[in-house]
């Protein structure tokens, strides 16, 4: 899964911006980094690549997908990357949390859910 000490986030690309600190860095900044990117366009590749396979493999082998599959088709992909990004994007945001020392107790929600 994503780690926190994403390949950007060690360039030093955690900033917010000019004078903003890295912890009010907006979820969707954190979102967007190239290595969020990278792994959750992966995990989309493989996943929804296997979730097509399942689905859809007897109608293409057959030669009776419609165009409305093939929409279909296209939006299975966006589930399992934006599962990936959120997972990448909340664990950087926890690892910015206790780096502040503002660590969660085992129980509470998410940051973001507040």
């Amino acid at each position: 899964m994503a780690r926190a000490t994403d390949a950007g986030l060690r360039r030093g690309q955690e900033s917010g911006g000019p004078g903003r600190p890295a912890e009010s860095t907006s979820w969707i900044h954190a979102a967007l980094q190239p290595g969020v990117v990278r792994r959750s366009l992966r995990v989309a590749g493989l996943v929804g690549t296997l979730l097509v396979s399942i689905k859809y493999a007897d109608r293409a082998l057959a030669g009776t997908l419609v165009p409305g599959d093939w929409l279909k088709m296209a939006l299975t992909y966006l589930v399992p990357y934006g599962v990936a990004t959120y997972a990448a994007v909340q664990a950087i945001r926890a690892e910015r949390q206790m780096r502040r020392g503002e660590e969660a107790d085992p129980g509470s929600r998410p940051a973001g859910w507040r």
